[in-house]
């Protein structure tokens, strides 16, 4: 089908501001599908709780006719990563700071969580909030009964009782989280210390999400 939207989100692995918009994956796979409206509404240090936010808002703020004509791919993040509202702007925060969209937060709300967070953060509690987010953006795409939607991943599940749940209820790119793992393919990197992906690593990564939407038979328009 013809899509008349691409809409994307995720982190710093979907808009990495040191490399050009017309160089992320987002705009190299809108050019391959031909696709006229293209959104990509990744933040650098975006957490799932705000990917989730800015979904809901997405589809708020477009025709419903036009859900079915979308194509969606969510790139998740890291779950110990999150978002709270505070100071009249939304903060996002890990359990060492505060970054919002204009830099470094200080908000004293965000700072009190975050000191709770290095208190309860372990291996576990990840593992859990990662699933609790992977069903939660899922059952938006269910709720509205969208179809063509793909999930990829940089957070790695290492729980092997909680990834067959995900691997199960979430609708993956490639039919499961460690398949459709962005580690798990070879691209360039901006740097040695910048191990986000280059100008030429996007169109690669854009080529890896391509081949799984053909399993899917959303052919590349010639």
């Amino acid at each position: 089908m013809q899509f008349k939207r691409l809409y994307t989100s995720g982190c710093s692995f979907t808009k990495h501001l040191p490399v050009p918009h017309k160089e992320q994956w987002t705009a190299h796979l809108g050019k391959m599908y031909k696709i006229p409206n293209v959104v990509n509404d990744g933040q650098g240090c975006g957490s799932n709780q705000r990917i989730l936010r800015r979904l809901l808002q997405y589809i708020d703020s477009i025709p419903v006719i036009d859900l079915q004509q979308t194509l969606f791919i969510i790139q998740l993040t890291f779950p110990f990563r999150f978002e709270i509202h505070d100071s009249d702007q939304w903060t996002q925060c890990n359990e060492h700071n505060c970054v919002s969209a204009d830099g470094q937060g200080d908000g004293e709300h965000a700072l009190r969580v975050i000191e709770l967070l290095k208190v309860y953060n372990s291996q576990e509690e990840d593992n859990l909030r990662f699933l609790q987010q992977c069903l939660a953006i899922e059952a938006v795409f269910k709720h509205y009964k969208i179809q063509n939607y793909f999930f990829i991943t940089i957070w790695r599940m290492l729980d092997d009782r909680l990834r067959s749940i995900i691997d199960k209820e979430v609708k993956w790119l490639y039919n499961s989280s460690e398949d459709s793992w962005i580690n798990s393919v070879k691209y360039d990197v901006v740097s040695d210390q910048d191990q986000h992906p280059s100008a030429m690593g996007n169109r690669q990564l854009a080529g890896w999400i391509a081949a799984g939407l053909e399993k899917d038979n959303i052919q590349i328009r010639s």
